[in-house]
């Protein structure tokens, strides 16, 4: 008899809001929105934060002379001033066939990644900013684009509850078709199994990397896919190929261990090489706890 499927649960739990109100997730580079925040934009000009003086040149606008330092000192000097600006990003979620695995009592990886999607979108917007969502697997499946309030927040959640998945992984083409749709220097967060081999995925985010979008990558996998815990002689199946592999899991284990723990490390390596921010969330975790870890972790490496 085959076990009955772990029951989906709730997108934010009461629990989950409570810890949320209480993390914090902020752009490490400089990034662009259209309200008022606290995100450093890197145009100069009239804003609410005085940064400075500086001496005043023949190109300089006179109604940006300090005329008050001019009376006192009889020197023109311009006021530089530096705008905050509300923190764009973007969540871009796999929903290519491998992230429908799931261990034994075990959420679907899909679940797992849309439950984190809908955590960090909630997050930002609590936090008053913009965020966007997309889904991908051969290519971008849909796109949208980055708002606040609860009503953006709420069409979001509807697309996450509803989420399900088909079809390959392409992240080199699904990266290149988001670069296109995304708003200029904004945070993307990469929620995957980002099972392709570790030179796609680096060939991959570098698409965003080099166009100045701070990239966020969150690792989603079930720990059936690093420890192989099946016994004896077995078929496994490729979610996405379809391809077929018959053989003694007992004699693989060793094997295969030993391959994925290479492959962890070789990705990981790949995000660090492209300075992306990377965290691997195992489904038999609770969410809270990685996503509390991964935030202070993110903001260690700031201070």
């Amino acid at each position: 008899m085959s076990e009955a499927p772990v029951p989906r649960p709730p997108l934010l739990d009461p629990l989950l809001v409570a810890k949320l109100a209480t993390m914090e997730l902020r752009a490490r580079y400089v990034v662009e929105g259209a309200l008022a925040g606290r995100h450093r934009s890197v145009r100069q000009g009239h804003s609410l934060e005085f940064t400075g003086h500086r001496s005043y040149t023949p190109s300089d606008e006179w109604r940006h002379i300090d005329w008050r330092v001019f009376a006192k000192t009889d020197r023109w000097v311009v006021r530089e001033q530096q705008e905050e600006t509300n923190l764009r990003a973007v969540v871009l979620m796999d929903v290519s066939r491998s992230m429908l695995f799931a261990g034994p009592r075990r959420l679907p990886k899909i679940q797992y990644a849309a439950l984190l999607s809908a955590a960090l979108a909630y997050l930002l917007v609590h936090r008053r900013e913009s965020v966007g969502l997309g889904f991908f697997n051969r290519g971008l499946m849909s796109f949208v684009p980055p708002r606040g309030g609860a009503e953006h927040l709420s069409r979001l959640f509807g697309l996450l509850e509803a989420v399900s998945g088909d079809g390959g992984t392409d992240l080199g083409a699904s990266l290149e078709e988001a670069g296109q749709r995304l708003p200029r220097r904004c945070l993307v967060v990469l929620v995957s199994d980002f099972l392709e081999p570790p030179e796609s995925v680096l060939s991959a985010v570098r698409t965003l990397v080099t166009r100045k979008h701070e990239v966020v990558a969150l690792q989603v996998l079930d720990p059936a896919e690093r420890d192989l815990p099946f016994e004896g002689d077995f078929v496994f199946e490729d979610l996405e190929t379809g391809a077929v592999l018959r053989a003694n899991a007992d004699e693989l284990r060793g094997h295969y261990r030993r391959k994925m723990e290479e492959r962890l490390q070789l990705t990981a390596r790949a995000f660090h090489s492209a300075a992306v921010d990377a965290h691997l969330f195992w489904t038999d975790a609770p969410l809270e706890s990685g996503l509390s870890l991964f935030l202070q972790k993110r903001l260690a490496r700031r201070t």
